[in-house]
């Protein structure tokens, strides 16, 4: 009996031992994001977990070189905003420093991070080299090509996700870079923020795709997937022969795909930008929410700051709706397809722009070919729960502005091939076939929404719109014309001009060009050097 008694009180304290032991053990973790390296300062966000609540009152953050704490931050853990943003200034240019955060576990001081970050190189980094190129990290400010970069299968898909520094293309290419990686920012540049700046770049013989669908938000562009910052700088370059291909069947209805041959999403200041020599777009498209082409831009958003100037894109963009399948109906989450909502805007500049600061943009020449057909179309057959618009324009799918000046030649061409209406889940519900379908179509914009109207000039030139449908789809609502795909009193369409054949049809039918005047002379209508440069 004694000796059972002896077993049974070494259980009890093995067992007090062990939840002790799991009380003194620290489960916080500690690392640095977004970090921002100047010439004289570093800057970090702390991604702090402490699911348990053990760290007690601040973090000590040091800054150490050669083993001497140089500087130092308290940072109070009751206050979650401290954590961000944390610079540290008046360092050495081109210096390693070790960055130790410290924290406090039972009264206890306990070391959580010690890692190196360095300032930037004053002196520029020369890239001869395709991995010279990857390994660019931020350690300088400045980062110049010395040679073309040929990439090879090894080399391609591996990218730069955020990049914030300068790069000089110094007049040479990158060329056959292949992206395949199922990431939301898709582009040579994941992302550019900051004070970025991208300049006198080739890209060359480029190509984005993947073999399964994206599901998924998703930024697209050659240069770029997304541009986060204002500040941001674009200038002198050049995308040729180059292409996207892509599936989309998202299984959201939230889910947005931006895509443009320079970028997704677009912010700062943009110009001196040639898109030439056959690029393509190509989206084959299943179930979609939100879809956002541009033969430049997918996408500008609201409230940034973004300008244009002395811009070509020579492209085509190619969308196929094609929902033809048994198992289209349903997502992968079991929600029934009918659910979602469509939207798709298609613009040879931009698909979707909300931003009106976009009207002082100028020298513009915009030759994107936009082909979109629809194979078959997957709606509901309650018509309150399918919202169906498509926007195409020469130069936006729908705007919120007007811009100061452009020409427009490329073609739109549209073919529809009508839709299917979805089963009623019981016998007590009864299919219909009043289903609204919009498709809004114009040498401008498809849709325009803004009241501003003060810019100079917009020329048609040489351009014809193409569209066919199903004379018995009566789902099917097109709104259509010459400037705009919908009717805007603010929209000032005297300051819209027509140049050579212009030869728009719907069904065979010509659109009206009442009230549009026609010009005899380009060059001498804008009265402008790169226009007449471009034009020569």
């Amino acid at each position: 009996m004694k000796k059972i008694s002896l077993i049974f009180t070494a259980i009890i304290l093995a067992i007090v031992l062990i939840a002790c032991g799991d009380k003194e053990k620290l489960y916080a973790k500690v690392k640095l994001e977004n970090i921002e390296r100047e010439k004289q300062a570093i800057q970090f966000d702390i991604d702090l977990e402490d699911p348990d609540e053990q760290l007690e009152g601040a973090l000590n953050i040091y800054i150490n070189l050669d083993g001497e704490r140089i500087t130092t931050k308290r940072i109070s853990l009751d206050d979650s905003t401290a954590i961000e943003e944390i610079r540290f200034s008046g360092l050495t240019i081109g210096t390693s420093y070790e960055v130790v955060i410290n924290g406090t576990f039972l009264g206890k001081t306990v070391e959580l991070l010690n890692t190196k970050v360095s300032t930037q190189h004053a002196e520029t980094k020369e890239i001869y080299t395709v991995e010279d190129f990857l390994a660019i990290d931020g350690s300088y400010s400045t980062y110049k090509l010395m040679d073309d970069l040929v990439f090879s299968e090894e080399t391609s898909s591996r990218r730069i996700a955020t990049f914030r520094d300068e790069l000089d293309g110094n007049g040479f290419a990158i060329k056959n870079y292949t992206f395949t990686n199922n990431i939301t920012n898709s582009g040579l540049f994941g992302a550019l923020t900051s004070n970025a700046k991208v300049h006198n770049l080739t890209i060359d013989n480029m190509t984005i795709k993947q073999e399964t669908p994206i599901r998924t938000n998703r930024y697209i562009g050659f240069l770029v997937g997304r541009i986060n910052s204002d500040s941001v700088v674009i200038e002198n370059i050049t995308i040729k022969n180059s292409k996207v291909d892509y599936k989309v069947d998202t299984t959201s209805t939230t889910s947005t795909v931006r895509a443009g041959f320079l970028t997704g999403g677009a912010r700062g200041n943009i110009s001196n930008i040639t898109i030439e020599d056959s690029n393509e777009i190509n989206l084959t498209i299943d179930r979609y929410a939100s879809v956002f082409v541009g033969g430049l831009i997918g996408e500008v958003e609201n409230n940034h700051k973004l300008t244009l100037n002395e811009v070509v894109t020579d492209g085509t963009i190619n969308i196929n709706v094609d929902q033809t399948g048994t198992d289209i109906k349903v997502t992968e989450d079991g929600r029934k397809y009918k659910d979602n909502n469509h939207n798709l805007r298609i613009g040879g500049l931009i698909g979707e722009n909300r931003n009106s600061g976009l009207q002082n943009s100028q020298n513009l020449i915009i030759s994107t070919d936009i082909n979109y057909v629809e194979t078959n179309i997957f709606v509901s057959h309650k018509p309150d729960l399918t919202n169906y618009a498509v926007k195409i324009g020469g130069a936006f799918g729908q705007t919120v502005s007007t811009i100061k000046n452009a020409l427009i030649n490329g073609n739109i061409n549209i073919t529809t091939s009508g839709y299917s209406v979805t089963e009623p889940e019981d016998e007590e519900e009864t299919a219909t076939t009043v289903v609204a379908r919009y498709l809004n179509v114009g040498g401008f914009a498809g849709d325009y929404l803004g009241s501003f109207t003060n810019f100079a000039t917009v020329v048609r030139s040489n351009n014809n719109i193409t569209i066919n449908t199903l004379l018995e789809d009566t789902s099917l609502r097109v709104s259509k014309g010459t400037i705009l795909g919908n009717n805007n009193p603010n929209f000032n369409a005297n300051k819209f001009k027509l140049f050579g054949t212009i030869n728009d049809m719907l069904n065979e039918e010509a659109f009206t060009t009442e009230g549009i005047d026609t010009i005899t002379d380009l060059i001498t209508h804008f009265d402008n050097e790169w226009y007449s440069e471009k034009l020569s």
